[in-house]
């Protein structure tokens, strides 16, 4: 079972590079880039 990680940040640059390092520890990873988006994409 892989834990899922939210990943909330305004610079896209930012969330891409967590999310691939999150990627390869085998974390599925949702971004969003602010917390609007982050509640209405969970």
């Amino acid at each position: 079972m892989n834990t899922t990680i939210l990943v909330v940040d305004d610079e896209k640059r930012m969330r891409t590079l967590l999310k691939d390092f999150l990627a390869k520890k085998d974390f599925e990873v949702i971004e969003a880039e602010d917390r609007r988006a982050s509640v209405r994409d969970i």
